[in-house]
C-alpha cells in the first residue's frame, strides 16, 4: 500500500520511444483557443514553463490587459505590449492611460487588431491615449466604449481623427445624459462611414438638457447601417429623439430592437405606439420591443 504512493510523478506519454509533449504538439490555433480562457498575465507566465512557449504568447490573438494584473513599471508595460502587434482582439481596463499616453510606445501600426474594448476612467491622459490607440489600428472592425465620459471628451470635436474608421462595422456605446453626448455620438458615427451594427446603452433615468440633433443624414445611416440595438430605454425625450433620428435617416435599416429599462417603464404601450409612428426612411425596417433580461 505504501509503495503505491511513493512516486507522485505523472508519467509522460511515449511515442516512438521518446517522450511526447502532447500539448505543445497541438496545432497552434488549438493552443490559442485553450489559452484564450486564461487571463493575459497567466498566458505570459505560462510562457516560462516551456522553451517552445517562451515567445508563444506574442502570437496570442486575444489579449485582455487590466491595470490590476500588470506590474507598475511603465517600461515593462511597453515590453508586454510588444505582443499586441499580433492581437486580433484587445480589451483594455485602465491600462490604456499608462501605456498609450505617448504615441511612440508602438513601433508599428496594429494591423491585425480587429476588435477593441475600452473600459477607462476620467484621467488626464485618456484623450490622447485613445486617439493614439485608434490611430494605430487602421483595420479595426469592432469598437466598444464602456464609459460615457470617454465618448464625450474624445469625440466632442469632429476633427479628433486624422482619418475615418473605414473598416469599422460594429460599434457599442454607453451613452450618458451630458450636453455634449449627442454631438460626440454623431461625430463618432460620421467617423464610421461603413458601420453596419450599432448598440447604444442609455446610462440614465431622467433627461438633462434637451439634445439638438442636426437635421441631416450621416453616411453610415444612408448606406450601411442595418441593425440598431437600444438598451435601457425609458422613453425619455432625448432617448426618443435619438430613435427618431435613426429611423428618419436609416435608409438601409433592417431592424431596430429596443429593450426596456430594468427599473420599469410607466407607459410602455403609449411609448411603443409613439415610436412606431415615427417616419421610417427604410420601408423594410422592423421594430421590436423587448423586456429586460434578468440574470
Amino acid at each position: 500500500m505504501v509503495d503505491a504512493f511513493k512516486s507522485t510523478k505523472i508519467p509522460r506519454l511515449r511515442g516512438g520511444g521518446e517522450d511526447v509533449d502532447r500539448l505543445s504538439n497541438l496545432p497552434e490555433p488549438i493552443i490559442h483557443h485553450i489559452f484564450s480562457f486564461l487571463g493575459t498575465i497567466d498566458v505570459v507566465r505560462a510562457s516560462a514553463v516551456s522553451r517552445k512557449w517562451r515567445c508563444f504568447w506574442l502570437s496570442i490573438p486575444y489579449l485582455n490587459f487590466n491595470i490590476h494584473n500588470i506590474w507598475s513599471n511603465p517600461q515593462e508595460k511597453c515590453k508586454i505590449f510588444d505582443g499586441v502587434r499580433n492581437a486580433e482582439v484587445l480589451k483594455l481596463n485602465m491600462l490604456l492611460n499608462v501605456v498609450f499616453a505617448k504615441p511612440d510606445c508602438f513601433f508599428s501600426p496594429l494591423y491585425n487588431l480587429k476588435s477593441l474594448k475600452l473600459i477607462v476612467g476620467p484621467f488626464d491622459q485618456t484623450i490622447q491615449s485613445t486617439i493614439n490607440l485608434l490611430n494605430c489600428s487602421p483595420n479595426l472592425e469592432a469598437l466598444a466604449i464602456y464609459f460615457d465620459w470617454l465618448l464625450n471628451v474624445v469625440f466632442a470635436k469632429p476633427d479628433c481623427f486624422f482619418s475615418p474608421l473605414y473598416n469599422l462595422k460594429s460599434l457599442k456605446l454607453i451613452v450618458g445624459p451630458f450636453d455634449q453626448t449627442i454631438q460626440s455620438t454623431i461625430n463618432l458615427l460620421n467617423c464610421s462611414p461603413n458601420l453596419e451594427a450599432l448598440a447604444i446603452y442609455f446610462d440614465w433615468f431622467k433627461d438633462g438638457d434637451l439634445w439638438k440633433i442636426p437635421d441631416k443624414g450621416i453616411p453610415c445611416l444612408t448606406h450601411h447601417l442595418k441593425t440598431v440595438e437600444i438598451l435601457e430605454f425609458y422613453g425619455n425625450e432625448n432617448q426618443l429623439e435619438l430613435v427618431r433620428f435613426i429611423l428618419k435617416y436609416g435608409q438601409v435599416l433592417q431592424k431596430m430592437s429596443i429593450t426596456w429599462g430594468y427599473s420599469g417603464v410607466k407607459y410602455p404601450i403609449k411609448i411603443s405606439r409613439q415610436v412606431k409612428e415615427f417616419p421610417r426612411l427604410s420601408p423594410t425596417a422592423a421594430l421590436e420591443f423587448l423586456e429586460p433580461f434578468y440574470e
